[in-house]
């Protein structure tokens, strides 16, 4: 299917990660920046498996049995296996796992690097998963045409992840570069004189900040797909 890009930033057919940084080590179970992974050493592809030899399987109808009876014995099985000693290995996060995360990250921010950076991976991720169940009726009120998307509204929760999200793009370099994702940020909070100040601000131009134009000023707060 055609990549569709919601106005959130979530993306549906695309083949990149759900997250630009965080990855989860399968070994000690702890997330990680991707841009602060060492490399010890590395593995070439052919080390990764080793070749493990089984005996054939014993004939089990008649014809087999007299096929193997003049052939003789076959010769064993060769399977590739991975290595059982590999070092763990970095994934992507679960999203049925990011409350958990933020929960911990928040309990202990001082033992965690790159708080912010986290943080604000998480929040935006729960933010986008919050979003989900909207999705497929404002699709289907966009192909039948309809004059108005379905009713939208944001729990208690939803609104705590905005507004801290909206802090946290604020407060350093993590907006930079994605000011819509402000833009979006705002308008979902209903802010829309804050978020056209930002859209003003924004040198780039792109039918993609038309369409979030279009929207602040038909006062729509809802999540949107970009045409």
């Amino acid at each position: 299917m055609a990549q569709e890009q919601w106005t959130d930033g979530h993306t549906e057919g695309s083949l990149m990660p759900p997250s630009e940084f965080m990855r989860l080590c399968t070994g000690c179970k702890a997330i990680y920046n991707v841009r602060d992974i060492v490399d010890v050493y590395e593995i070439d592809r052919d080390d990764v498996y080793v070749l493990v030899e089984e005996p054939a399987p014993p004939p089990k109808t008649a014809l087999q049995k007299a096929w193997r009876a003049i052939s003789g014995e076959l010769p064993p099985q060769v399977h590739r296996v991975l290595r059982d000693d590999l070092p763990p290995y970095v994934e992507y996060v679960p999203d049925s796992e990011c409350q958990a995360y933020l929960d911990g990250l928040l309990a202990m921010p001082s033992n965690t690097a790159h708080h912010a950076l986290f943080e604000f991976e998480l929040r935006r991720r729960l933010w986008q998963q919050g979003n989900h169940w909207y999705r497929p009726d404002y699709l289907a009120v966009r192909k039948a045409k309809g004059p108005q998307p379905p009713a939208w509204s944001l729990s208690n929760e939803q609104l705590e992840h905005l507004e801290r999200l909206l802090q946290l793009l604020g407060d350093g370099d993590l907006g930079k570069g994605d000011e819509l994702l402000t833009v979006e940020v705002l308008r979902q909070l209903r802010r829309f004189d804050e978020a056209t100040k930002v859209l003003e601000a924004i040198t780039s131009d792109s039918h993609w900040n038309d369409y979030q134009a279009m929207l602040i000023k038909n006062r729509m707060s809802h999540v949107g797909l970009y045409p």
